[in-house]
């Protein structure tokens, strides 16, 4: 029979409930939520890592480290030339009482991706279940590297699958609050999808140079004008071409001596030719007014003008930091 809990008809919360509700919201699995130091690690020295104050969530149990504490983890010792793996955690447990209680973990592992499984389920009945927080890498005796073994807040992972966009004016990348992969998007603006525009598709530019093909038709009248003509006289001679004869026939008359002949305009014999007299030339000049000038046709070419230079396209933006989930 279902109850209310935190209702008046029932008062008290047990843990299991209490537990319930929280992998409810965080998931079964190890999270590490954002809290305090968020139980950042770090190394103290050869054989010491430390872990800061927060809080993880695991089956619903929640392992608290307080605010300005923190909790220490000795890792053995290392041999000179040899890599070691260890996983650091908590182990949480029932006592001889009952009671459900954790304490600290250290583990060696074969290899840079081994981890430790919890071992089973404290709602079905576990005694003891393991949380691994993080992976210590050992080269010889020094501490080399940790590594991070939990996962994001289910309910983070819900808010920001993978393929989610998280956008912030801050530049702290959102692995540091949600867990998980992402990616930096840098100059772009977000273009909802369409038929035109396939989701993930990258294009447009900052700035945009214009060609001819990008100009409206229109068209460029030439200015109008006249040409002017001075006032100025041509001269010149005609050809000398009148050179020519004239034939004349003469016919014997009754007469005697040389009266006898006389000059007829109708008889063929004799003849006799005039001198060629005739060749002569002709001078002229023509005089022109002045100032004349040719039509207007208007068919002269404009100017060039322009330089061709870019110009921004940008519209009215707010700089801010864009990530993309990506695992």
């Amino acid at each position: 029979m279902a109850v209310l809990v935190n209702g008046d008809g029932f008062k008290p919360v047990t843990a299991q409930m209490d537990a319930d509700f929280y992998a409810g919201i965080w998931g079964d699995g190890l999270s590490v939520i954002n809290v305090g130091s968020n139980m950042a690690a770090s190394i103290e020295s050869a054989t010491v890592v430390r872990v800061a104050d927060g809080e993880a969530v695991i089956q619903g149990r929640r392992i608290h480290i307080d605010a300005g504490s923190y909790d220490e983890f000795s890792i053995p010792i290392g041999e000179q030339g040899a890599t070691k793996y260890f996983v650091i955690g908590y182990e949480l447990y029932r006592n001889a009482e009952n009671k459900e209680l954790c304490r600290t973990f250290v583990q060696e592992v074969a290899s840079a991706s081994a981890t430790v499984p919890a071992g089973g389920v404290l709602r079905d009945g576990a005694t003891s279940i393991k949380a691994p927080l993080y992976r210590v890498t050992k080269n010889g005796v020094n501490i080399g590297s940790i590594t991070a073994l939990f996962e994001a807040p289910k309910v983070m992972s819900q808010i920001f699958p993978v393929g989610a966009v998280y956008i912030s004016t801050t530049a702290t990348n959102p692995s540091v609050y949600f867990g998980g992969t992402w990616r930096q998007i840098e100059g772009r603006f977000l273009l909802g999808q369409s038929s035109g525009y396939a989701a993930g598709s990258t294009g447009g530019s900052a700035t945009k140079t214009l060609s001819t093909d990008n100009l409206p038709p229109h068209a460029h009248s030439g200015p109008s004008h006249t040409h002017s003509i001075a006032a100025h006289t041509h001269t010149g001679a005609t050809a000398s071409a009148g050179a020519h004869s004239h034939t004349l026939h003469r016919w014997l008359a009754g007469g005697t001596g040389t009266a006898r002949y006389a000059a007829q305009g109708d008889s063929s014999t004799p003849t006799y030719s005039t001198n060629s007299a005739g060749a002569h030339t002709h001078s002229f000049r023509t005089d022109a007014g002045g100032g004349g000038h040719t039509g207007a046709a208007g068919t002269g070419s404009t100017g060039s003008v322009g330089r061709g230079t870019a110009f921004s396209i940008m519209p009215p933006y707010l700089t801010v930091y864009m990530w993309e989930r990506t695992a």
